[in-house]
């Protein structure tokens, strides 16, 4: 699954083809879970063997989900998008990106390249289980159990609904035919919503149509794949209304104005910088200055507090570095980045947010302080 999120927690991290990857000490859990779910496949043999089996099952399994992430991954940094990293948790995964210039076309093929990866994985899983000469064997079993593991995730991953993949697609395609990201992840969530009900309807239908008692581990899979949408589509449906207050937006709409000053400059440099920005633009309140230099990496900003506190007869002598916060790590950005990028670019990494003109040169600055 792709998407904005953030990623944290205890476990282990490292990186797969240039891209960070954490694994949660939650995973563990789906690991049980679902080598428990997958123990009848594997009937032959004493139980520690059957038990043995379902583990490797569902090690391969997480393996696969791996690769449906790589997918993402690597289709996002196809169209330049900052990867942040890949996630596996207890039942999945999910790849943080950051779709900077971002279009209906590229949206749709991010969403479709896990699906596809997994797809590519049971087929190959299917073609090895053909070629193995006892079809029941210990490996026959897991070759079967991993192709049709895999065909059963894939599906489930296009159905149309948010957070899936499917419904990724189908919000790219809303927003190709109204010109509205944002209403086409309504779309996508509502729809997710729609497919939670249906899912946690399906084992109490079924049993009402056979007559028969519903299987209790099929209610109890339907109930947490159902949540998971429930939750996951609600969360996509918040996502679309602070979207659609950012639609049509640039960052810089939402920036500070901002300024570049050296850190050996004086206070006053500093005061005849800002009045020349002044007789330019507009207003002097609200600009923000930043020390260092862009080539070499900007150390910080003025405070504005402490800049105001200098007293007339010291600002020919102190130095801007006196008045400055450091700042360790700044996020660059195009000025002309989508708002909702950058706002979640901002989010995301915590760090604050500086627009580059085409010359590269800061004009801007979004901080989580300025109230984004």
């Amino acid at each position: 699954m792709a998407a904005m999120a953030s990623r944290s927690g205890a476990g282990l991290q490292f990186s797969l083809a240039g891209f960070p990857v954490s694994v949660p000490l939650n995973t563990l859990i789906g690991v049980a879970v679902i080598a428990w779910l997958w123990l009848p496949e594997f009937s032959g043999g004493p139980a520690l063997q059957q038990w043995t089996a379902a583990v490797v099952f569902a090690v391969v399994l997480l393996a696969s989900v791996l690769l449906h992430e790589l997918a993402h991954a690597l289709a996002a940094r196809r169209y330049g998008f900052p990867v942040i990293g890949i996630t596996l948790w207890a039942f999945g995964g999910y790849t943080s990106y950051r779709p900077v210039r971002n279009t209906p076309g590229r949206e749709a093929v991010i969403s479709a390249s896990g699906p596809a990866a997994t797809l590519l994985v049971a087929g190959a899983a299917w073609l090895a289980w053909q070629q193995v000469p006892q079809a029941t064997s210990g490996l026959g079993e897991l070759l079967r159990a991993v192709a049709l593991a895999n065909a059963l995730v894939a599906v489930f991953n296009m159905l149309p609904g948010l957070p899936l993949d499917g419904g990724g697609v189908l919000r790219a395609g809303v927003w190709a035919l109204t010109g509205s990201r944002a209403r086409g992840q309504r779309v996508g969530a509502y729809a997710g919503m729609i497919l939670a009900a249906l899912i946690v309807a399906a084992p109490l239908a079924m049993a009402a149509l056979s007559g028969v008692g519903a299987d209790i581990g099929f209610v109890v899979v339907s109930a947490l794949l159902a949540g998971f949408l429930f939750f996951g589509a609600r969360g996509a449906l918040e996502g679309a209304d602070a979207a659609a207050r950012l639609e049509g937006r640039t960052a810089m709409e939402l920036a500070v104005p901002a300024v570049v000053v050296p850190g050996t400059a004086t206070v006053a440099a500093l005061d005849a910088v800002l009045s020349q920005h002044q007789a330019q633009h507009g207003a002097r309140s609200g600009i923000i200055a930043l020390v260092g230099e862009p080539q070499q990496g900007l150390r910080g900003y003025a405070v504005p507090q402490a800049l105001a506190a200098v007293p007339p007869q010291a600002r020919a002598t102190t130095s801007v570095s006196s008045v400055t916060r450091s700042v360790p790590v700044w996020n660059w950005l195009p000025a002309d980045t989508p708002a909702e990028a950058a706002v979640d670019a901002l989010r995301e990494l915590r760090y604050p947010v500086v627009l580059a003109d085409a010359a590269n040169r800061p004009v801007g600055v979004i901080m989580l302080t300025e109230g984004v």
